[in-house]
């Protein structure tokens, strides 16, 4: 009976990393169809949208982040870390901006 269990375990685990390269590839395959500069000055929005969805497939067939009740916890750290990332990465932009908008005020006329 376990051994049935972990065959079965074993053989959803193979089909999912299976589709999930399947549509990576595909994903890569469109990549290419804009590489060779097919649609013009919309190349940028389709290829951000590729990249999202890229971002998306790698999430559910790679790294099995979904939302199973199992799940959750994952995905609930993984929330936690983006956030605490865009804060880190947005909060120093600001800081340098913020800079370097006062080193460039002429204080000479006070």
């Amino acid at each position: 009976m376990k051994k049935k269990i972990n065959d079965y375990l074993y053989l959803k685990c193979i089909k999912s990393y299976l589709i999930g390269f399947f549509l990576l590839f595909f994903s890569i395959f469109f990549s290419i169809l804009f590489k060779i500069n097919l649609w013009g000055k919309y190349n940028l929005f389709f290829i951000s949208i590729i990249t999202i969805y890229q971002i998306i497939v790698h999430f559910i067939y790679f790294l099995d982040i979904n939302l199973d009740v199992e799940n959750r916890l994952h995905l609930f750290s993984f929330i936690f870390a983006i956030s605490i990332a865009m804060i880190l990465i947005f909060g120093s932009l600001w800081i340098m901006y913020h800079l370097n908008y006062n080193m460039i005020l002429d204080h000479s006329s006070n």
